[in-house]
């Protein structure tokens, strides 16, 4: 955990996260920043160092998407750069902008102030004035899971380890030790404070948890060992914290679940070898999938890599028919779906919601990647979903005209018959109609029901004349009728068009 707020210090910290962690491309930048705001929650008292990382990460690498894990953090980058995301953080920020000065935390000289800081001199002048109240509850944003209930004042000693205000709340007062105290002094790591919370409160695996987030190996296996608590793999993973995913490792020999959930970690030569020792990789290991599904969901793309040369099956679907690359497209994360399919990925592979991946990029406007994925695939898809039909029902006439230059049936039907004309002349769209018939759509096919492109026209709730006069100037047959046994004239009289 971070224990400076030395400048010299924080910037030498700041370069090893940039040459180990980005620069050898371990971690994304915005990674590092949900990392880093994560980790201020469980050690507030250096928040100000905190945002400076954050601060000189933002400006040195500009990452296009920024997750905090704090709304405060959120309310620092508006303070600092203008910028409000969306309207929930924006009702957060209303919220935070009666602060003086929140990096600090704490307004100087508070009780507060000397509890983070275990200033007992202070602490005690405070609760010698007339009005302290040794009962007072904080509710503050900069704290772990704060509830409505908020934080007490010995709750908060022992979030900080601050142990001689922690002694004299409990000889003054007689303060009650509570389950959340021992679970912070496993957080503040003040081995007085954790036993004295012992003596009253029985561990539970929120302790666990705490211990774990705070590195502190000791605790972890402490809590294993003398109470049964297991250790969490995936808060281990979560937290960066490698050592006790090792104890856990040890302890159980469940190596399965152990890569399941060490994609943070990025040790390829530990993957292969623990894979080595007869391990499965295209077993379902989670309710997502097989080991490259979990890999592709986490944005892991070297973990991606390693997989594949190691054989994993790149088409697998999991429970929802999902292959790796129909869930990297899902995610919007391209760099992984590129890759896939450079290394073989089926890119009409469809899932059970007849999603695949031409669409999908169709579906984000992405055309570099529709490039891609039709020069490795069929541009017509499956008749569930067409992607000339797609790029239509979107009104994207860019990409309706890319997918026609490529080579798209301008005449395939969909499972209901539909044509990508009968699409064009459903959206009133003219020009579109023109451009396809033009590209050689034939304004004579019908649908399963019979129904020909004039029924789509009128059927449109933007119909106009114009189109209708076109069409039939292309030859459209008035007299077509549908599975009705209705004609064009008796959906113009239903639209009031008198023009037939």
């Amino acid at each position: 955990m971070l224990k400076s707020c030395n400048e010299t210090e924080i910037f030498k910290l700041y370069d090893d996260i940039k040459n180990k962690i980005i620069e050898t491309k371990i971690l994304l930048p915005s990674q590092v920043l949900t990392i880093i705001t994560n980790a201020s929650l469980y050690n507030n008292r250096y928040t100000r160092s905190y945002w400076t990382l954050c601060k000189r990460l933002i400006e040195e690498y500009h990452p296009n998407q920024i997750q905090f894990n704090s709304h405060i953090f959120y309310y620092f980058y508006y303070k600092e750069y203008g910028v409000v995301f969306d309207k929930p953080i924006q009702r957060s920020i209303y919220k935070y902008e009666h602060f003086e000065n929140s990096l600090d935390v704490h307004e100087k000289n508070t009780i507060y102030e000397a509890i983070m800081n275990d200033n007992k001199e202070l602490f005690i002048s405070l609760t010698e004035i007339s009005n302290f109240k040794h009962n007072q509850i904080l509710k503050s944003d900069f704290y772990p899971n704060n509830s409505n209930q908020g934080y007490s004042l010995l709750e908060l000693c022992c979030y900080y380890g601050s142990v001689n205000c922690f002694k004299f709340l409990r000889t003054k007062f007689n303060s009650k030790i509570t389950p959340t105290c021992l679970q912070f002094s496993f957080l503040g790591g003040n081995p007085d404070i954790m036993s004295e919370c012992l003596k009253s409160q029985k561990p539970d695996k929120e302790c666990m948890k705490y211990a774990i987030i705070s590195h502190n190996i000791d605790f972890a296996t402490y809590l294993m060992n003398e109470h049964r608590i297991p250790i969490d793999i995936k808060l281990c993973n979560e937290f960066n914290n490698i050592e006790a995913s090792f104890v856990y490792l040890d302890k159980t020999k469940d190596i399965s679940d152990w890569l399941n959930f060490s994609s943070n970690f990025h040790i390829p030569s530990l993957w292969k070898y623990l894979i080595s020792k007869g391990i499965d990789i295209n077993t379902k290991c989670s309710y997502h999938g097989n080991f490259l599904h979990l890999a592709v969901i986490e944005n892991k793309k070297e973990k991606v890599e390693f997989l594949l040369l190691l054989g994993a099956d790149i088409d697998a679907g999991n429970i929802n028919g999902k292959t790796p690359l129909i869930l990297a497209m899902k995610n919007r994360y391209f760099d992984i779906a590129k890759y896939l399919v450079e290394h073989g990925a089926n890119v009409n592979a469809v899932d059970n919601n007849g999603d695949d991946a031409i669409n999908l990029a169709i579906d984000y406007n992405h055309i570099d990647l529709l490039k891609l994925f039709i020069s490795h695939g069929n541009i017509n898809g499956s008749p569930k979903k067409i992607p000339l039909h797609n790029a239509i029902s979107r009104c994207n006439e860019e990409l309706t005209e890319f997918l026609i230059s490529m080579g798209a049936n301008v005449n395939e039907k969909d499972i209901y018959g539909k044509t990508a004309l009968h699409l064009a002349a459903l959206q009133s769209n003219i020009e579109l109609a023109e451009f396809l018939i033009s590209n050689g759509a034939n304004i004579h096919l019908r649908d399963s029901d019979s129904r020909n492109t004039l029924y789509y026209a009128l059927s449109s709730d933007n119909c106009t004349i114009e189109l209708i006069e076109f069409l039939i100037s292309k030859g459209a047959n008035v007299n077509s009728k549908d599975f009705l046994g209705k004609d064009a004239l008796h959906y113009a009289m239903e639209k009031t068009l008198i023009l037939i």
